[in-house]
């Protein structure tokens, strides 16, 4: 789920605005809380102001006044471009400020000078740029959804892992990298990003049961467009026909296995009937899923069981049920 951040171009107002509320914190730093639902008051997002407005509005002031005229003149006729909201009109001082800021935190290192006017940007990206998200196949990776021979930069932000909708914790979007592309190709696994949260939050990060946040933006110059973020959420009607298991056993090897859907309805199973997945019912219906796959170990084999006790997928993780650090991973992706 993407959970995009305020750039902190413009001021904030205070107060309950259309649905959220806003409050001041310290000096001129506004911080935006989204309004939720009481079915998960503890989901609230705590955002902050990126980069150094300040600076950049004081660097305004020593530019030439034929520099601050080009400005103005630009800015007459091409909107600016926002971490949030609709692109808009302003004047050339703050146009400025915003785009150099932006450009700054983007970029990760200050532009130099002369800091002349951009050309308008042209937007090229497809949004969404990914697919749904790999997770642990082996590596947490972003799936390019479509191929394109036009460059594109991707600027990423992301926030600090939770473990789940209903133990949501406050925190905040950090800014994180730009992903440079020559070109773009249809399936390509990209985890620079991925790998970049891993290292920034540790250990929580690395964890299967964990959900890490991603925002994306396409970048132009100092420019930035919002991206769809696909999150890992697809529909019955997306269930594939074949389905990868990854398995790792207590103090052992990772084993892969691969299933196939049956005839039965939602149970998937290898024709040897080593491997399968199948939905686990209670008194009110499904609650979950449970994974079964057939393991070398000496010169027999045992078995590798875990479930996964949500009702709705039947992709992701499952906890082993031989012991705390079994586990199956199942994804519609092959390995590799």
């Amino acid at each position: 789920m993407a959970i995009i951040s305020s750039s902190g171009e413009d001021p904030l107002p205070t107060g309950a605005v259309g649905g959220t509320v806003f409050r001041g914190q310290g000096g001129n730093s506004q911080v935006m809380v989204s309004k939720v639902s009481h079915a998960n008051v503890q989901a609230r997002e705590a955002f902050v102001i990126w980069g150094n407005l300040p600076k950049w509005r004081a660097i305004w002031a020593t530019q030439s006044g034929a520099q601050q005229t080009s400005w103005t003149e630009f800015s007459q006729g091409n909107p600016d471009y926002g971490f949030q909201g609709a692109p808009r009109l302003k004047s050339g001082a703050e146009h400025f400020a915003a785009y150099w800021n932006r450009w700054e935190i983007m970029e990760g290192d200050e532009p130099e000078p002369p800091y002349d006017p951009p050309e308008p940007p042209v937007w090229t990206c497809p949004n969404p740029p990914f697919e749904e998200f790999l997770v642990d196949d082996p590596d947490f990776a972003m799936v390019l959804k479509s191929s394109s021979e036009v460059p594109t930069q991707i600027f990423t932000a992301c926030r600090q892992p939770t473990m789940g909708r209903g133990t949501m914790a406050r925190s905040t979007m950090q800014p994180l990298v730009t992903l440079d592309f020559a070109d773009m190709l249809e399936g390509d696994e990209i985890t620079t990003a991925c790998d970049l949260a891993a290292a920034k939050y540790g250990t929580l990060a690395e964890s299967v049961s964990a959900q890490q946040w991603f925002a994306l933006w396409e970048r132009v110059g100092g420019y930035a467009r919002v991206l769809r973020d696909p999150c890992w959420t697809p529909g019955w009607e997306q269930f594939p026909a074949t389905l990868y298991m990854r398995g790792k056993k207590t103090n052992g090897g990772t084993y892969l296995k691969t299933v196939q859907l049956s005839d039965e309805p939602f149970l998937w199973e290898t024709p040897d009937n080593t491997g399968y997945i199948q939905q686990i019912f209670g008194e009110v219906g499904r609650i979950g899923w449970h994974a079964f796959m057939e393991i070398p170990v000496g010169f027999g084999a045992e078995g590798l069981e875990a479930d996964r006790y949500n009702p709705r997928f039947v992709q992701g993780y499952y906890q082993g049920t031989g012991g705390n650090t079994d586990w199956i991973v199942v994804t519609p992706y092959p390995p590799g």
